[in-house]
């Protein structure tokens, strides 16, 4: 994904990313203004520019880097609670849970990318569709490892839960109830197969 000059990461660059992804995330990507991360950051205009050409080669870094840390975190929920994988399958959900139940929730970064800045911003929509892939892929993997019947559906099913428990959860205030819902639903998915 671009967005970098190509240097090694600085922890400037490192302030910048968090910086901005906290801002993304409260103010929208529209909304969150440059001199506002910036000053989040605590560094000066030109160590923004020296790291990325634009605010959407920023956005696209940012992107990036969440998708690294969420699936990070995600496989690090899921190993604690799981070991085989139907209780690995399930397991999302509860770390789902987690997040949807935590006060920094404000919807899915990549969606809101996606839907602020339009589908014709080609890398954040492949950095949101790269985005849920992963989780897709995760899902197939381990329905295929459970001997699952068509790995492909229940993993298209159980990221189209996942993606409504979390739309819920942002436009409802549900929280943590919206990924039990999607559990609940997600166990007979599995049952089934």
């Amino acid at each position: 994904m671009a967005g970098s000059t190509g240097r090694r990461p600085s922890p400037a660059r490192d302030r910048l990313l968090a910086a901005a992804q906290i801002r993304f995330n409260e103010d929208g990507y529209n909304g969150a203004g440059i001199d506002a991360i910036i000053a989040d950051a605590g560094i000066a205009r030109m160590t923004l520019y020296n790291h990325f050409a634009s605010k959407d080669a920023l956005i696209e870094a940012v992107l990036e880097r969440r998708h690294q840390d969420l699936t990070v975190w995600i496989m690090e929920g899921v190993n604690r609670r799981a070991e085989d994988p139907v209780a690995r399958l399930l397991a999302v959900f509860d770390v789902l849970g987690d997040w949807l139940g935590s006060d920094s929730f404000r919807g899915c970064l990549f969606i809101r990318a996606v839907g602020e800045l339009g589908v014709s911003h080609d890398a954040v929509r492949q950095a949101a569709s790269d985005h849920k892939t992963w989780y897709r892929r995760f899902f197939r993997e381990n329905a295929v490892a459970a001997s699952l019947a068509d790995p492909n559906r229940l993993a298209d099913d159980l990221l189209l839960l996942l993606e409504g428990a979390t739309a819920r959860a942002l436009v409802d205030g549900g929280g943590r109830a919206e990924a039990e819902r999607a559990k609940r639903i997600a166990v007979m998915l599995v049952s089934s197969g």
